[in-house]
């Protein structure tokens, strides 16, 4: 499973479905770029270009979530989606940073520029919340925005409704910088890194 990537790939985003099948992506020489851990072998995938990739995710083998945001500056983004077999852009959303894949149907994508879009049963929502990352299971979510100095803001999911969850305070100069992912485990165990 080690590989060394070519020194002009930055790597942003993994999905592991098993330490067999494995997802990557970010950047190549200013492209999208994508690459699949199958059968013992790296292969590298060139899909239609979103820019820099920032995360990844899927519902199946079958159906997945590629996304890159506008960050402000450095592209403009967008979505891809993955149906097996192909990557092809998603028109129906212009950007994201963070993709939280629940289901086929039940998805949700942040961009601190484009808002906050929920994928439900067929429809596209657009929600007035701008943030750096989202992770929402079932009747609990929470969004961070890519925030200043020492805090970052936060909003939460009851199932219903987003509303202000406050800001988070983190030491300036830590080793990682300022913090911008989440990893939830649950409503009572949410780590931001």
């Amino acid at each position: 499973l080690v590989y060394n990537f070519d020194t002009d790939v930055s790597l942003n985003a993994i999905y592991a479905f098993s330490d067999e099948n494995v997802w990557v992506a970010g950047i190549k020489d200013e492209n999208s770029i994508i690459y699949h851990y199958a059968g013992g072998n790296w292969i590298e995938i060139i899909p239609p270009n979103i820019g820099e990739i920032n995360d990844i995710d899927f519902s199946s083998e079958n159906s997945g979530w590629a996304v890159g945001g506008t960050d402000g500056w450095d592209s403009d983004g967008g979505v891809l989606y993955y149906n097996g077999t192909v990557w092809s852009i998603d028109e129906n959303i212009p950007a994201a940073h963070s993709v939280d894949v629940n289901s086929a149907a039940d998805i949700w994508f942040i961009d601190s520029y484009q808002g906050c879009y929920h994928y439900i049963n067929g429809n596209y929502n657009q929600l007035e919340l701008n943030g750096w990352d989202i992770q929402v299971e079932d009747d609990f979510g929470i969004i961070v925005t890519d925030g200043g100095s020492t805090t970052i803001e936060s909003y939460v999911y009851d199932g219903f409704s987003w509303v202000d969850g406050g800001y988070i305070t983190y030491a300036a100069g830590t080793i990682f910088g300022k913090p911008s992912r989440l990893v939830m485990i649950d409503n009572e165990n949410i780590y931001v890194a």
